[in-house]
């Protein structure tokens, strides 16, 4: 089975210094002591094995003629679990941020696990708590995609069918691919020709405001260098609206008391979230993709607008717009379009996209909010409490904020760029305005 396009564009694009991995970081409650090493390592290891996307590798098609192709890894996912000695929560943090700049590839390893044990100061955790990130390539997994297998992970077979996947592995990939791919082209490019009239009226119809290039927030530094991770009630962050409009008025508040503290203008701050089209759902593609979000919502967070009830109305009538807009026959046409781009275009485009220094932000910060279901997940017996994320940044945006609710819990993920100035900061404003917006 081959690769999806937009699979493929993480798997071609990756840029130097910023992986693009998938990076889930759960926090299991274990009063009585972490579990042995080798009691986590084989329960994880028969879950592992269970779920098809961790069984298969990408395996490129000669010259690029056709996408690459997932093959089936028979090798033992054993090897993939580890254990780091950090068992503090400070140094756990510091040990996912420079574990995570090693990026896993998907035609070598594709995912790997790592397991904390013992850890102390875990927030929301009174005694001792065992920490799990699980760092998958963007080929493989996205954040949907991600939730479900951290679920079936941890003890939900149910979710094993939720999984977005990536259809029957090939058994081997060779010119008869790339013959595949060449008779393929000439619908291809038609297909492609055809999108070309939607993508000129999305961007029309798109009036996403322009981002402002903010030295704190767009400087390309050396790639994340902090990860915070804290726990809330989801309760907190369902006070404007739901979790995501919440936590967009969130981070408005912190970005204007953060922004002003380092003497930077206010105006013309953006948000940029992934979106998974409900449309997309009845769409047929060409082969299963494990990205699922096909759509970008860019909202302006009104850091001028001085009365948070107000502003709060304005950034929730954004959302709504943009949501609207992801829900158009425009961007179903151009997902079309853009599945049936000729793989080595895409391979050169992508590649050389990665060598080039951003010319203009994408947005001041990117928001990405996942739900990850009920609280029923466990890891030998003892209760996963939550799970954050060691979220993306990237050379065009400096910080995203990630939320990922699990039952009553909600982890507010922090992530930044060395370029960004006093990271931890800005988390402890998100947090002050998680607790102002909840007083609304």
């Amino acid at each position: 089975m081959r690769m999806a396009a937009i699979d493929a564009l993480h798997f071609f694009g990756e840029i130097p210094d910023y992986p693009g991995d998938v990076v889930p970081v759960a926090v299991i409650d274990s009063p009585n002591g972490s579990p042995s090493f080798e009691q986590i390592r084989d329960v994880i290891a028969a879950r592992a094995e269970r779920i098809p996307t961790l069984r298969e590798l990408a395996q490129t098609v000669p010259l690029n003629l056709d996408y690459p192709h997932w093959v089936r890894d028979e090798r033992p996912v054993e090897r993939l679990i580890l254990e780091h000695p950090a068992n503090t929560w400070t140094d756990v943090l510091a040990a996912i941020t420079e574990l995570s700049l090693e990026g896993v590839d998907a035609d070598q390893t594709g995912w790997r696990l790592v397991v904390f044990r013992n850890v102390t100061g875990a927030p929301d955790i009174k005694g001792t708590a065992t920490v799990v990130m699980h760092q998958a390539n963007h080929a493989i997994t996205a954040g949907g995609g991600s939730s479900q297998v951290m679920r079936a992970l941890f003890g939900d077979d149910d979710a094993l069918a939720r999984i977005p996947g990536h259809g029957n592995p090939s058994d081997k990939v060779g010119f008869r691919a790339a013959l595949h791919g060449l008779r393929r082209l000439p619908r291809d490019l038609r297909t492609a020709a055809k999108a070309t009239p939607a993508g000129r009226r999305l961007r029309q119809m798109n009036d996403a405001p322009e981002p402002r290039v903010s030295p704190a927030l767009n400087t390309l530094g050396t790639g994340r260098n902090f990860i915070d991770i804290r726990p809330v009630s989801t309760a907190q962050l369902k006070t404007v609206g739901g979790v995501t409009e919440s936590t967009l008025v969130a981070v408005s508040i912190a970005l204007s008391r953060y922004l002003i503290e380092q003497g930077e203008a206010v105006e013309g701050i953006t948000a940029v979230l992934p979106v998974a089209p409900k449309s997309f759902r009845g769409v047929k593609l060409p082969v299963p993709a494990a990205n699922t979000a096909g759509a970008r919502a860019i909202v302006g967070l009104h850091l001028t607008i001085d009365d948070p009830h107000e502003r709060a109305e304005q950034i929730k009538a954004d959302l709504r717009n943009q949501l609207v807009m992801c829900e158009s026959e425009e961007v179903i046409a151009v997902r079309y379009g853009f599945e049936a781009t000729p793989p080595f275009l895409l391979a050169l485009s992508a590649k050389a996209s990665a060598k080039r220094s951003p010319t203009k932000p994408s947005a001041s910060v990117n928001v990405n909010s996942y739900h990850r279901g009920p609280a029923t997940l466990t890891l030998c017996g003892d209760a996963v409490r939550y799970i954050g994320a060691a979220a993306i940044v990237n050379p065009r945006v400096s910080l995203t904020v990630q939320v990922n609710g699990l039952g009553d819990v909600t982890a507010v993920s922090v992530a930044a760029d060395s370029s960004m100035p006093d990271p931890q900061s800005f988390a402890d404003l998100l947090h002050e305005a998680i607790a102002t917006i909840s007083a609304l």
